[in-house]
């Protein structure tokens, strides 16, 4: 029995530590937490490198950004350094890309996380956040063609998405 015991007892800590350790890492990785750099059509644009690394393998040196499901009643944009450096047409770009998601609706409803969680990475998302930004800025086709020359993200994608804006443009 004791050793049942000590057996249950080393379970029991062991789930503790891990929770612990999820609770930490979910602090460092939670958008309300960090500075608000920017606002895009009101929403916040926070800097989190490691988020993005974390969720999309994009080192920070290189251009990355996700936008959120609500959290605290608010959508909110994640971008990491590589993001900053970049030139503010391409910048531009692709935080409307992101935005795009949200008025397209990408985000949100049990239909939308379904699909996600079922298929992955929606492609027809992406072309419609792409024509959005495309559409409000002007040069998401411009963004494309810079992400594909950094030769880290998935060209097949690019060129897909290339072609597709292409054609609707």
């Amino acid at each position: 029995m004791l050793k049942l015991i000590r057996k249950a007892t080393s379970v029991i800590n062991e789930a503790v530590l891990t929770v612990k350790t999820l609770k930490a890492l979910n602090e460092r990785l939670n958008p309300t937490t960090k500075e608000v750099v920017n606002r895009v059509n009101g929403i916040p644009v926070v800097v989190s490198s490691e988020a993005l690394e974390i969720k999309y393998n994009v080192p920070e040196q290189y251009p990355g950004a996700m936008v959120t499901q609500k959290i605290k009643g608010s959508h909110y944009i994640i971008i990491n350094q590589g993001m900053v450096d970049l030139p503010a047409d391409i910048y531009d770009a692709i935080l409307q890309h992101e935005v795009g998601h949200i008025e397209c609706k990408h985000l949100s409803g049990a239909l939308a996380i379904y699909k996600n969680l079922r298929h992955g990475r929606n492609i027809n998302y992406e072309f419609e956040a792409d024509l959005y930004s495309q559409r409000t800025t002007g040069n998401m086709l411009k963004a494309l063609e810079y992400l594909k020359s950094l030769k880290i993200y998935n060209n097949f994608e690019l060129d897909l998405r290339i072609d597709a804006l292409r054609k609707a443009t």
